[in-house]
C-alpha cells in the first residue's frame, strides 16, 4: 500500500471511529517504523486512546473489521488514557517506540508528545526480551527446518523484534536509536563488534516477502539454512553482550 492509498484508508477509519465513539475517541495514531518512513516491506501498526473502553467500545470495532481489513488496515491497538500513562513503567520499550515513531491522525489531544517514559525498568525488560526471543526462535526451527517457505517466514517476522532489540540497546549505550532498521543493524553491530550481515540479509528477506504476493525469496532451501545457522549465532552473541553489559 503506497502512501496515498493508505492516507485514504487511515482517513475513512478516522471518520469511523469519529462516528462511532464521539469524544470518547482522544487520539488515533499510525505508529512504528511505517509512520515515519515510506517502505514497502513495512508493517503499519495503529493505536487508538479512549477515555473509556469496555466490551461496547470493542464489539463496535469488530463490526467494523471487514472494512479496514478490506483496505489493508490491521485493528487498532485500543487503549484507555488512564492506562497508557500508568504503563510505561512496564512496557517502556513499546511505549518508546509509541512516542519516537508516530503520526497523529485524528483526535483531541496528542498523547503521546507529552508521555515520560523513565529508562529505568528498559535495561530489565531488554534483557529480558533479548534472551527470550533467542529461545522462542530456536524452538521454532525446530518446527521449520528443512521447509523453505517457512523457514523464510520465520527469518522474516523475527528480525523485527531483534531490530527492537538492538534500537533500545543502543539508547542505553546513550546513542542514537534510529528507526530504520537498516540504520539500527549498522550502528548496533558497529558499537557491539557483531557481524551485521546476517541480519541484513534476514532483512532483505523480509522485504522480498512484502513484494512479492506469493512470499518467494531468491535463496533456495540450503542457502537459507546456512543464513539461518549465522543469523542464530549472531542473535545469541548479541544476547550474550546485552546480558554481560546492561546486568
Amino acid at each position: 500500500m503506497d502512501r496515498p492509498e493508505k492516507n485514504r484508508a487511515l482517513g475513512d477509519l478516522a471518520e469511523f471511529m469519529e462516528g462511532k465513539f464521539g469524544d470518547n475517541l482522544i487520539a488515533l495514531y499510525e505508529f512504528g517504523e511505517d509512520a515515519c518512513v515510506d517502505w514497502e516491506g513495512g508493517g503499519l501498526k495503529l493505536l487508538a486512546v479512549l477515555k473509556t473502553l469496555g466490551t461496547r467500545e470493542l464489539r463496535v470495532l469488530a463490526e467494523g473489521r471487514r472494512k479496514w481489513e478490506k483496505n489493508g488496515l490491521p485493528a487498532p491497538l485500543m487503549l484507555t488514557k488512564d492506562t497508557l500513562l500508568s504503563s510505561t513503567d512496564v512496557f517502556p520499550m513499546e511505549f518508546l517506540e509509541m512516542k519516537e515513531a508516530n503520526r497523529f491522525i485524528f483526535g483531541q489531544e496528542d498523547v503521546l508528545s507529552g508521555l515520560e517514559i523513565p529508562l529505568s525498568n528498559l535495561r530489565l525488560q531488554l534483557e529480558t526480551q533479548a534472551t527470550g526471543k533467542l529461545i522462542h526462535l530456536r524452538q521454532s526451527y525446530i518446527d521449520a527446518a528443512g521447509d523453505k517457505k517457512r523457514l523464510a517466514h520465520l527469518v522474516a517476522v523475527s528480525i523485527e523484534p531483534f531490530t527492537e532489540v538492538m534500537r533500545n540497546a543502543l539508547r542505553l549505550m546513550g546513542k542514537a536509536a534510529p528507526v530504520d532498521k537498516g540504520e539500527i543493524i549498522r550502528s548496533f553491530c558497529a558499537e557491539s563488534g557483531i557481524d551485521p550481515v546476517p541480519f541484513d540479509q534476514a532483512l532483505e528477506i523480509r522485504r522480498e516477502m512484502g513484494r512479492s504476493s506469493g512470499g518467494r525469496v531468491n535463496l533456495d532451501l540450503d542457502g537459507l539454512e546456512e543464513l539461518f545457522s549465522g543469523y542464530l549465532g549472531e542473535i545469541g552473541k548479541m544476547a550474550e553482550k546485552i546480558d554481560r553489559n546492561f546486568s
